[in-house]
């Protein structure tokens, strides 16, 4: 071993013109001892400097997990804050004229519950949305006190800051220049993301969706996984072009490729390259490192890619859900910046500390603390499922209209046209309210039974 390290030194001294010659055995053994310091000298100073580089991120999970602390499930105060921040707005009442302002300007679907039961305008830009919507509000129907809102299933917020006056919207995702009032996502039950051939109606049901998800994680556990980043996903924002660009750059290191949406018309919506095949989420489950990106808004993808066991990137901390506050950078997931700038070295950083990599994927939350309960409604929603979110909810809207005028407007108006709950969940055109917009027209949404 001596001698062959030995023999290695007089090849870098030759390399670099050292010993040999007039000098004699002295000034060789000079020069080769001379290799053998700087040698050690870069080994040594290599591990110190990949160290030091590495200390920044470790010291940023030891201070994440060190000021950690996780939520105790009871009566909604995991989203207590979200709740009260979204609120906050309308502390001072909520006028029937500020509702009025949200329903003419069509800012999103207009819902009442009047005695138990549920009622919502004719119309709904995506009749699945507000299906996943309702079949939440149904749940909890009996605890929800007479109110009305309006409830956008768009993909976009509605209520900019900057325009007056504010009104209140439910939206499902926003960022801090908006008053849209955050609730859980059709998406839970239906209404997600069409991807053909592989979802053409939809992610379908997150209860479903999550057992797939986790036989899929079983079947790939941390070390059989593949170590590289992994995406797949239309391009809905150029957020997402420097993971695609690095990926054709480095393909050992990520492999990142856009498939078509709607939208794709040429190649060009793929920058520049043929679009990629569809793949399902259970088949992402096989890599250590999956990105979350925006897109329109916030990415329904999310609390999926926890669910694989996997290390999740997520890029952007702007666009916020609900359940948002409750994952943690640096303990749930990593962090990165919106233009990528930092995703090189930290794809460098959690392939050089696994076992960290590996801790951080096992602390996300949703493995544990998110999954669903035996009926199927899943816990990270049981704000709405129990109910807590609209009574709060309903609380804020407490005398935006009195129950009594509510009663006596509706009483004629459904008198002759009223029916129960059919056998099976069925809408069926009602009344008219006639304190509000004329044509306004609504129809209750009921059970199934």
């Amino acid at each position: 071993m001596h001698g062959t390290l030995l023999e290695w030194f007089e090849h870098c001294a030759g390399a670099v013109g050292v010993g040999g010659g007039a000098g004699g055995t002295m000034e060789r053994r000079v020069s080769l001892l001379q290799v053998a310091v700087v040698f050690l000298f870069a080994l040594c100073w290599g591990d110190v400097a990949s160290d030091t580089d590495w200390k920044k991120f470790l010291i940023q999970i030891d201070r994440a997990i060190d000021n950690y602390r996780p939520c105790l499930q009871v009566n909604c105060s995991c989203h207590q804050r979200v709740i009260e921040q979204d609120l906050a707005p309308f502390r001072e009442g909520i006028s029937k004229e500020l509702l009025s302002e949200a329903i003419s300007r069509r800012l999103g679907t207009h819902y009442q519950i009047i005695d138990k039961k549920l009622y919502r305008e004719h119309d709904c830009m995506f009749p699945a949305r507000c299906s996943g919507v309702e079949h939440f509000i149904l749940e909890i129907l009996d605890n929800l006190p007479d109110m009305e809102m309006v409830i956008n299933v768009r993909d976009y917020p509605q209520v900019p800051k900057l325009i007056k006056p504010k009104v209140p919207v439910f939206s499902f995702s926003k960022t801090s220049d908006y008053y849209d009032i955050m609730y859980p996502a059709w998406t839970f039950w239906e209404g997600g993301p069409a991807v053909w051939p592989i979802y053409p109606t939809g992610l379908g049901r997150w209860d479903l969706m999550r057992e797939i998800l986790k036989r899929s994680a079983d079947k790939w556990p941390w070390e059989k996984k593949i170590s590289k980043a992994y995406f797949r996903g239309s391009r809905t924002s150029s957020e997402r072009d420097p993971l695609i660009l690095l990926s054709r750059e480095n393909p050992d290191l990520v492999d990142a490729e856009y498939t078509k949406n709607q939208a794709w018309k040429s190649e060009k919506d793929t920058l520049g390259k043929p679009p990629a095949k569809e793949i399902p989420l259970e088949d992402h489950c096989k890599y250590k490192y999956l990105f979350n990106f925006r897109g329109v808004a916030a990415s329904f993808r999310f609390k999926h890619l926890f669910l694989c066991g996997s290390l999740v990137f997520h890029v952007g901390e702007a666009w916020q859900e609900f359940f948002y506050p409750q994952l943690k950078p640096w303990v749930h997931y990593i962090p990165v910046r919106s233009d990528l700038s930092d995703v090189r070295e930290l794809l460098q950083f959690v392939k050089e500390n696994d076992d960290v990599a590996q801790e951080i994927s096992k602390r996300a939350t949703f493995r544990g603390n998110y999954s669903s309960d035996p009926q199927g409604s899943p816990v990270h929603h049981r704000p709405l499922a129990n109910g807590g979110y609209l009574l709060l909810l309903g609380e804020a809207f407490e005398g935006v209209l009195q129950s009594s005028d509510l009663q006596s407007e509706t009483a004629e108006s459904l008198q002759g046209d009223f029916t129960q709950a059919a056998e099976n969940r069925t809408v069926k055109k009602h009344f008219h309210f006639q304190f509000r917009t004329k044509n306004c027209r609504h129809c209750e949404i009921q059970r199934a039974a």
